[in-house]
Parts: C-alpha cells; structure tokens; sequence
C-alpha cells in the first residue's frame, strides 16, 4: 500500500498536468478533484475564493473584465493558492529582485503595446503556460503571482495576486478597447 506522501505527490503530479494540458483529462473540470483531493490530503480548510465575494458566477466574473474572455485566465488566478500550499510545480521561477523591479514599474510598461515574444526576452521563460496566458512566480509564494493574458500575441492584461480578483487586474489599452468592443452590442 501506498504511503500519505505518495499518494499526495501523485495527486500534486496529477494537479500540474492537468493544469498544462486539461484537454487530455477532460477540460479545466477535471483540476477541482485533484484540489479536492489534495485539501482533504493535507487537512486543509483552505478555502479558494479567488474573486471578490459579490460574484455569483466566477468564471462569468472574470470574464465580464477581461477584454479576452479565456478560462485559462480564470484557472490561472488559483496558481498562487496552489503555490502557498505546495502543489504548483511551476516550469521556470523568476528571481524575485528582477520580479520585484518588474512589478514595481508594471503600470508603465504596460502603457505601451508589448509582444509575447518581447515578455519572454524580458523575463524569460514562463512559470505556467496554457491557450493565451502565461504566469510568472518566484520560488517565494509570498511574493505575488503575475498573469499575463494575450489578444493576437500582444498583452491584452495583467493580474497580480495581490488580493482576490478583480483587484490587481490591469487592462492595456488594447485591452480597453477591446472590452470596449465586446462589450457593444
């Protein structure tokens, strides 16, 4: 028989694989078992609310401010939760100085449109990547996640993790403007 941290290390494997390819486990549905699992593993009552409490659909929330509606957007808010705990095995980690100078001066750079080639020469290769988002974690899950989302290959938006969604949330202005757009009938 298996032991407690075998099996909790599975469950992690599992978790981080259906993160990079839910299509292959069934879709996005198929993460909440295993952060179900991984609660009940680790007695955690932590509960994951990763938007403002007066959203009743979150999903729908999100995509309401996003100007590119992408549920890997919304999957991505939960990295940080994952990260604290232990179960996000994230493919890169930034240094946290570079992270840190990054994030300090993130409201100007985003004023000008920016390539997703030209945020990988900046900070490298991406913790976490699916569809048109990518997110950012240094290996302390003190420090804030960062999410980028993209809209034909140019930043759309930006989240930091420094509180439950929509806070930290950035549009550029391609990104207003397409939620502009979108939101017109």
């Amino acid at each position: 028989m298996r032991s407690a941290e075998e099996i909790r290390e599975h469950a992690i494997d599992g978790l981080n694989h259906a993160l990079k390819r839910p299509a292959m486990y069934g879709g996005w549905p198929a993460v909440w078992p295993y952060q179900d699992t991984l609660s009940y593993i680790d007695e955690s009552s932590h509960r994951f609310e990763i938007v403002d409490g007066h959203a009743r659909n979150p999903m729908g929330f999100v995509d309401e401010s996003l100007s590119d509606p992408d549920e890997s957007f919304f999957q991505a808010l939960f990295i940080p939760h994952y990260h604290a705990l232990g179960w996000f095995r994230p493919d890169a980690v930034l240094d946290p100085v570079a992270h840190k100078a990054f994030l300090d001066g993130l409201d100007l750079w985003l004023v000008d449109p920016h390539t997703r080639a030209e945020v990988l020469e900046l900070l490298g290769p991406p913790s976490w990547k699916h569809s048109e988002v990518i997110a950012y974690v240094t290996a302390d899950p003190a420090d804030p996640a960062l999410v980028l989302g993209f809209h034909d290959d140019i930043v759309a938006s930006a989240w930091t993790s420094e509180g439950r969604f929509p806070a930290g949330l950035r549009l550029t202005p391609a990104g207003k403007e397409r939620l502009a757009s979108r939101s017109t009938p």
